[in-house]
């Protein structure tokens, strides 16, 4: 069995190629994207839809119910198990398709040994996160310069885990080095990053599609239903932007506009994060590349 990963920023396409991967070649897919994996949020997620669902045979999507959270260890265990399934079934590809380059990373390399942190500093550090990520940023720059120069500013979650970390007496460049791979199958991985311009225009129009299949009232209705805003998917782009909407604290066209502004800020993270691996075939044209990556494709299959 082949396996390969197709990831890239969000609204770049991959749900549909990652389809027609599987439509050509045979297979299944495996989801990577860390909102699709949730129930209840539909399309603020772009999840595939019905038709894509029955076009090819997909996993890891809309099977985690309120109010538990998903983590890349769940995704590791889940992803592995399913792999194991497929390969007694003998499918001969599986297509890992998604955004969260975090849990590609888990899946392939595995993850760093788990550190306990005090609840409370736990607490008190994620709330100064959000008050004022840069100056955790410093703190970390200040206290372990290795390991900060190897994320994002932007990066609460790693930022805020990092100084979690370091006033607990680690070093996070110490602590996150990662167990030695154990992914045994074969692998062909595929970046598919189109130009700025095209991808704007994509993120427009899908948010533009959004609000118009009525993202708003799927907000409003989880809200009666009693789902809490903190819950990790109701934080996740599309959704905190109708939140700020619904609280009158922006305007319906200042929604929008944060909508996609957030969103090109989300692919520029995405892309920053996917272009470490220089093993991946990056693909920046699908309309002049795709019959070569379907031919490498297929010579990688059949090796």
């Amino acid at each position: 069995m082949k396996v390969c990963f197709l990831y890239g920023p969000t609204a770049s396409g991959k749900t549909e190629l990652a389809i027609q991967m599987v439509e050509k070649f045979g297979g299944e897919i495996i989801n990577c994207d860390s909102i699709a994996v949730y129930q209840h949020v539909n399309i603020g997620t772009a999840k595939p839809d019905a038709s894509e669902l029955e076009r090819a045979k997909h996993h890891l999507v809309s099977f985690v119910d309120h109010p538990k959270q998903y983590t890349a260890a769940d995704f590791m265990r889940d992803a592995t198990g399913i792999l194991e399934d497929c390969e007694s079934r003998k499918v001969p590809l599986v297509v890992i398709v998604g955004g969260t380059g975090f849990y590609f990373q888990a899946l392939e390399l595995g993850l760093p040994e788990a550190i306990s942190v005090d609840a409370e500093l736990s607490e008190k550090v994620k709330k100064e996160g959000e008050s004022s990520l840069e100056k955790l940023f410093d703190e970390l720059k200040s206290g372990d310069p290795e390991y900060a120069k190897k994320i994002h500013f932007n990066d609460q979650y790693r930022i805020t885990r990092a100084v979690e970390l370091l006033r607990s007496g680690h070093l996070p460049s110490e602590a996150f080095v990662k167990r030695s791979s154990q992914f045994k199958y074969p692998l062909f991985k595929v970046f598919l990053n189109p130009d700025r311009g095209l991808l704007r225009e994509r993120v427009t129009k899908r948010a533009k599609k959004m609000l118009s299949m009525g993202l708003i009232e799927e907000v409003e209705k989880l809200l009666k239903q009693g789902l809490e805003p903190s819950w990790a998917p109701l934080q996740s782009v599309g959704y905190k932007e109708v939140f700020s909407y619904l609280n009158k604290e922006i305007s319906l066209s200042e929604m929008e506009d944060l909508i996609i502004t957030h969103s090109m800020q989300l692919a520029k993270r995405q892309r920053t994060w996917f272009r470490k691996d220089l093993e991946a075939l990056e693909v920046t044209s699908l309309e002049e590349q795709k019959e070569s990556l379907f031919e490498k494709l297929k010579d990688f299959i059949a090796t």
